[in-house]
């Protein structure tokens, strides 16, 4: 497997939950480098309105409310129930190509109409076998029903860091790739680099709180070049702006990282 095990002659480091200095990602920044504000620098509105919700869906405390349920108007039950044709296409997609199992993963879209509403299917759902009950609706970067996934807050973080370049068109999934997911087991290493096959290099953040989980994805997205993060040992997060262009890279990733444990 291509990894950095060997620090630079000068690394730039800093602590980790374990008490470990986190080598520089070869010359990236990346963990090493002063924390990256999510905040976005230009006047746009839009774009400060995305920050705001950064914001807002990373200070969150994990208490789960139903306040923020937002389907009840009729654009979004028939925007639901588009929804719920891409999903399961997408959910079937990917059970098929063993990225997960029964009613494991995520998938979730910003709604392209609607500035900062986010659909996203349910705790528990089974992927392959949803029905448009699975998928729930929820405002950006505020608390999410009791319905919703385990690690919402951090894919609204993702889909709002995502939206202050590409508004309206953030989408992630959330996948337990048996091959991915080993491959993150060195604690060692911090990088996959898949450039080879068109990846560019993934970042591997480390198992720990929410919150410095949500701080160091910001820093992935804006200073990695590939289309997804791993948290090690946990899952993979796919990010894009469309759903069908996340599961082709999660599946080729997941296709690389077995040939490679299998050579090796």
């Amino acid at each position: 497997m291509d990894d950095e095990t060997q620090p630079p002659t000068s690394p730039q480091t800093r602590p980790t939950s374990r008490n470990r200095a986190r080598p520089s990602m070869g010359g990236s920044g990346l963990f090493g480098a002063p924390k990256t504000s999510p905040v976005n620098n230009t006047t746009n509105p839009e774009n400060s309105e995305f920050s705001d919700m950064i914001q807002q869906a990373s200070s969150q405390p994990p208490i789960i409310t139903e306040q923020s349920l937002v389907q009840d108007s009729d654009f979004l039950v028939e925007s639901d129930l588009n929804f719920h044709s891409l999903f399961n296409k997408i959910g079937t997609r990917i059970h098929l190509d063993s990225l997960i199992r029964s009613n494991g993963g995520i998938i979730a879209q910003l709604d392209p109409t609607v500035a900062g509403i986010v659909h996203m299917t349910k705790n528990g759902t089974i992927l392959s076998e949803l029905s448009p009950s699975d998928i729930i609706s929820s405002n950006l970067g505020m608390s999410a029903s009791k319905e919703a996934p385990e690690h919402h807050r951090l894919i609204f973080v993702l889909l709002a860091q995502l939206s202050l370049n590409n508004p309206g068109k953030a989408a992630a999934i959330l996948t337990h790739s048996p091959w991915t997911v080993a491959a993150s087991s060195n604690e060692d290493i911090f990088v996959l680099d898949v450039s080879h096959i068109g990846l560019g290099r993934i970042a591997i953040i480390d198992e720990g709180s929410e919150e410095s989980q949500i701080g160091e994805i910001t820093e992935a997205i804006t200073q990695m070049t590939g289309p997804a993060i791993v948290i090690r040992n946990q899952f993979i997060l796919g990010f894009g702006t469309d759903l069908a262009s996340i599961a082709l890279n999660l599946t080729k990733l997941e296709q690389e990282m077995q040939r490679k444990q299998l050579v090796n």
